[in-house]
């Protein structure tokens, strides 16, 4: 088998729990909202400090991938989602909320967007040396 397809996949794999973990979090507001006391719209500025968070990183996360290689930003994308998904478990509090998702989650979405993704595959599986 190729090894380029197994790169592929884990990739893919990574990907798929980066945009779960970012899309999924609107069947959250209403049951957050409920249980903390927490309004929709502040909740709803989380998520947008979260997008511009991973937008700015964006630009970082770039330079990153030249420095250090697709594959070990891509890992701590991936670990920093973990924290994030964790540290979001024990959150009480809306700042420890915003600051688990809005930076350590913005964090980890950029560094496993499509530029570490498109970079590593298309590193892994190109016919040159």
């Amino acid at each position: 088998m190729f090894y380029g397809w197994l790169v592929v996949g884990c990739t893919l794999l990574a990907m798929a729990l980066s945009a779960g973990t970012d899309r999924s979090f609107g069947v959250a507001v209403i049951p957050l909202s409920a249980q903390f006391g927490w309004s929709r719209a502040t909740l709803s500025t989380v998520v947008l400090v979260t997008g511009i968070v991973s937008s700015l990183f964006q630009l970082m996360i770039g330079v990153l991938v030249d420095r250090f290689g697709p594959r070990y930003v891509l890992v701590a994308g991936v670990a920093y989602l973990g924290v994030t998904v964790w540290l979001l478990t024990v959150a009480t509090t809306i700042w420890q909320f915003g600051l688990a998702y809005g930076l350590l989650g913005g964090l980890g979405l950029a560094a496993t967007r499509q530029v570490v993704a498109a970079t590593l595959v298309g590193n892994m599986t190109s016919p040159c040396c």
